[in-house]
């Protein structure tokens, strides 16, 4: 829903941002806006999105209209990259996934996607346990007196 709702308004490519916020008829799921930072990729994949001359919706149909259900193509989409068993929601988690195997903070990933509550992003924690590992080795250790220094 947040995609469909997503207008070119919303975007910031000078500040290289993008608001999620409630619209007539439409809001976030827990009725606040949020600003996520838009990956350089993704401002230059925008920028060069086809435009409908006159729709005010980032994603629409050619006669401009916005998307409601994208099911059918998605999955079309997907079978023709010989994906299996892949759905649209399951983005959501890949990119969640990816910022905890990268070392992102819990915090952070949690205002990414706009969850209420930090609950719902620890489920995505368990995705890297070699996480915890990576945490204890940037610690720097200060030698015991009685170990040689050199």
């Amino acid at each position: 829903a947040e995609l469909f709702n997503l207008y070119w308004g919303d975007i910031s490519f000078v500040n290289g941002i993008l608001t999620v916020q409630p619209k007539d008829g439409w809001h976030t799921k827990n009725y606040k806006k949020r600003i996520i930072p838009l990956h350089p990729d993704l401002i230059k994949s925008l920028r060069n999105l086809k435009l409908h001359p006159t729709s005010p919706y980032v994603f629409c149909n050619p006669d401009g209209s916005g998307f409601h259900d994208i099911r059918g193509s998605f999955n079309a989409t997907v079978e023709r990259a010989g994906i299996k068993h892949l759905t649209f929601h399951e983005m959501r988690h890949t990119f969640a996934s990816h910022l905890v195997m990268n070392g992102t903070d819990l915090p952070s990933i949690q205002a990414l996607m706009g969850q209420a509550d930090i609950k719902t992003t620890m489920r995505y924690s368990h995705l890297a346990p070699e996480h915890l590992h990576r945490a204890v080795h940037k610690l720097y250790l200060v030698p015991s007196s009685d170990e040689d220094l050199t």
